[in-house]
């Protein structure tokens, strides 16, 4: 029917993160690991190297934000 399901259970629309500018993927990429990481701290280099990551998976196309933590969460 083209409903938006994440903004039908919680009031937040999110784009493809493909479609966001660099610097909006950039932000969400350093938001997803914030969220992964809680209050667990990594050094800045293997931080860096996550945050990367992210904003590496969060070019591929119909790549969300939530789609990223799930991942990240299984492996981490």
């Amino acid at each position: 029917m083209g409903a938006d399901v994440l903004y039908i259970l919680t009031g937040r629309r999110e784009r493809p993160a493909s479609e966001l500018t660099d610097r909006a993927r950039l932000q969400a990429a350093i938001e997803v690991i914030e969220e992964v990481l809680g209050e667990r701290r990594l050094p800045p280099d293997k931080k860096a190297e996550a945050i990367l990551l992210a904003y590496d998976l969060l070019a591929e196309p119909a790549t969300t934000s939530a789609k990223v933590v799930e991942l990240l969460r299984k492996v981490a």
